[in-house]
């Protein structure tokens, strides 16, 4: 398959069971997926955080090679998807006291969410910002641009994670030399995927019951309301199975 790169997105999920790859094209507002491929993670992956980045590297690379020799062409960049047993959600809310006839801009919106980012939370990292309601004069606004406000606040929720995540992903990818698009919070990912606009506002539960850990996260009125991580998988349940003298298929 020849490929131009120019519309090009690849993803990486680092897995406790598997290291999946996947290649898609832009097109319009939808992605066509034109690749897929994996690698068995056993043994560098711990409950999506990586224990072995020698090893892991490796398997990355040649994941990579795979896709490069089904797409015909040289991939230069990733995304690579974030999770795992350490990552929560906190609550958190930025407000501003405002000049009689400010109105509502996006570079104001923008400061707020980038000041919601810089609380301190101790041994941990910020993965990513979920906005919530905005409230201009103490009244939630579906949209608050363009409004007048004498105050504002934002609700946000904070996805994070131990710092240790982030950094055994970066240097994963700088051994084997591949430059990092973007880190995308996993579960954040799954929900686009998976759940309709309708779904997030009636309110729902999300659960991705993965090889080593249970990704958790609930929406209510249109907004991701909580996210957390259960240290259980389908590797402990095949493992209960095996007790009972059962063996498991290769």
């Amino acid at each position: 398959m020849n490929m131009n790169t120019t519309n090009l997105i690849v993803t990486i999920d680092l897995g406790t069971s598997n290291i999946v790859g996947l290649a898609g094209v832009k097109e319009g507002n939808k992605i066509r997926v034109v690749a897929v491929e994996k690698e068995p993670s056993e043994g560098v992956i711990r409950r999506g955080c990586i224990i072995n980045i020698d090893n892991c590297a490796s398997k990355v690379r040649k994941l990579i090679t795979k896709l490069d020799n089904k797409l015909s062409t040289h991939i230069t960049e990733v995304f690579v998807g974030i999770g795992g047993q350490s990552v929560r959600t906190i609550k958190n809310n930025v407000s501003r006291h405002l000049p009689d006839g400010t109105k509502i801009t996006t570079s104001l919106l923008d400061e707020l969410n980038k000041e919601g980012r810089t609380i301190p939370i101790a041994a941990t990292e910020i993965i990513d910002v979920l906005p919530n309601e905005t409230y201009i004069n103490d009244q939630v606004a579906e949209n608050p641009l363009g409004l007048d406000a004498k105050k504002i606040q934002v609700d946000m929720i904070l996805a994070v994670g131990r710092q240790v995540l982030s950094r055994n992903i970066s240097a994963v990818f700088e051994k084997i030399e591949m430059p990092i698009a973007g880190l995308i919070l996993s579960s954040k990912a799954d929900a686009e995927a998976i759940i309709t606009k309708e779904d997030k506002t009636k309110g729902c539960v999300l659960v991705n019951f993965g090889g080593g850990t249970t990704e958790i996260s609930i929406y209510c009125q249109g907004y991701l309301r909580q996210t957390s991580t259960i240290p259980l998988g389908g590797k402990n349940i095949t493992m209960d199975i095996m007790s009972l003298g059962l063996v498991a298929e290769k």
